[in-house]
């Protein structure tokens, strides 16, 4: 942090503001981070949307992946609005950031995406280095290729998905068709992209 201490408009510390409006979002103190959004943005306007994303995806995140997206809507719909700040004036751009700061402190909340970061790229940092798994090795790649693993392989391991939707899909068994009945057909080299 920097020696130099900046203040708000209504002679704030700068740090002290911004601490004070992310504790009150992650609280859900939806008027007292209002009030130290409205502080920041007294002179620090690109700073104060700049921060409002970092804390969407620190303490929100997948909580409410929804929110996440509408802050870095609001956050451009201010800056456009900004532009034209003269013709339609400052309420316009006092909404984007009511309703940013609303939605935030409303939002279910989760720092799961901010904590696994830290692990997994701590863990590679200090090393870890796994082994490709061995269904990664399939048509698609150099070595399962010269394991012989070809369609059936990437239908029965390649395409398997956990969480998966539960959209019916009535393609599947047609396109699988369509792709063993080609191959059969017209051998070719294939990209190691392509498909994957």
């Amino acid at each position: 942090m920097s020696n130099y201490v900046s203040v708000t408009g209504g002679g704030y510390d700068f740090y002290e503001c911004t601490s004070a409006m992310q504790k009150c979002i992650r609280r859900g103190l939806e008027e007292q981070a209002m009030f130290w959004a409205i502080e920041l943005e007294t002179r620090f306007h690109d700073y104060l949307w700049k921060r409002l994303q970092i804390i969407s995806i620190e303490d929100i995140g997948i909580g409410d992946p929804q929110v996440v997206l509408y802050v870095a809507e609001m956050r451009k719909l201010y800056q456009e609005l900004r532009k034209d700040f003269e013709k339609r004036g400052a309420r316009s751009l006092r909404m984007a950031l009511s309703n940013a700061i609303l939605a935030m402190c409303r939002a279910t909340k989760s720092r799961i995406g901010d904590e696994f970061g830290i692990v997994m790229y701590g863990r590679h940092e200090d090393g870890l280095h796994p082994e490709i798994p061995d269904f990664a090795l399939d048509q698609h790649t150099k070595r399962g290729k010269e394991m012989g693993r070809g369609p059936e392989h990437f239908f029965s391991e390649g395409i398997k998905l956990k969480h998966a939707s539960s959209i019916e899909d009535p393609y599947f068994n047609e396109s699988v068709e369509i792709i063993m009945a080609r191959k059969k057909k017209k051998p070719r080299q294939e990209s190691l992209l392509e498909d994957s």
